[in-house]
């Protein structure tokens, strides 16, 4: 692209993302996922999308895999399924999860992301808690069909029950605050709870009564976890909040 001319050369830059995907999504279904979680960068995003970064003749193996994603310090991760998404049974992928030194998750707006947030807000969320807890990297039978280069990525980084945890639950650590946590949170980012005057000013219609259910359902989320301190702190926020709404 580079060598075809302006308009195609323009296309191209140094990545600044690298983005994490399942070779069996849709094609069309992994697009909208990526324009969706680009949908807010302003100006040219380059991304490292290994459909066509990679030399379609050569296999990338798990060291050549391993060694691109030390690369980046911001990975997109698209999931195109709710209740039991196909990454998770992925040893690539779940490679992707643990080494990224920052992830965040690319979804499909319509039916999907408006879907989670849904039951999230519903309190429905241990259904994803579920899913994410059962991942197991053991219970993954290839790596792009290569017995070798998942031996190897077994090797390194599962070698004694100590790392095979510690891998394990990083992989569902990053899952939860991803997928969920920062999905949720992200759907009251126009309340700025920090501020002192958040919750005075906060006006009392349909909005701010979306807001606390939402708060509501995230507060649980965190008890649901066992993170109780969090829990307590958006609780007491929220009843604040409805004190005022209701």
């Amino acid at each position: 692209l580079a060598h075809r001319g302006e308009h195609t050369s323009a296309q191209v830059g140094p990545a600044k993302y690298y983005i994490s995907h399942t070779w069996k999504y849709y094609y069309s279904e992994v697009l909208e996922a990526l324009e969706n979680y680009f949908e807010k960068e302003e100006g040219d995003v380059f991304v490292y999308f290994d459909l066509f970064c990679n030399d379609p003749k050569v296999t990338m193996s798990a060291t050549d895999h391993i060694n691109t994603v030390a690369k980046f310090e911001q990975v997109v991760h698209v999931l195109c399924d709710l209740k039991n998404p196909v990454p998770f049974t992925s040893a690539r992928c779940l490679l992707d999860v643990f080494l990224a030194p920052t992830m965040d998750i690319a979804m499909r707006k319509n039916g999907m992301e408006s879907t989670l947030i849904k039951d999230l807000t519903d309190g429905n969320h241990m259904s994803y808690l579920a899913a994410i807890d059962d991942i197991d990297i053991k219970d993954c039978n290839t790596y792009r069909g290569s017995q070798e280069d998942l031996d190897f990525v077994m090797s390194k980084f599962i070698d004694t029950p100590e790392a095979y945890r510690a891998f394990n639950r990083r992989v569902k650590d990053s899952y939860v605050q991803a997928w969920i946590i920062d999905t949720m949170s992200n759907t009251i980012e126009t309340i700025d709870l920090d501020q002192d005057d958040a919750i005075k000013n906060a006006d009392i219609n349909y909005t701010e009564h979306i807001m606390v259910s939402r708060l509501e359902a995230l507060s649980l989320l965190y008890k649901d976890l066992g993170r109780i301190d969090e829990a307590l702190e958006i609780r007491m926020k929220c009843l604040s909040l409805q004190t005022k709404v209701y």
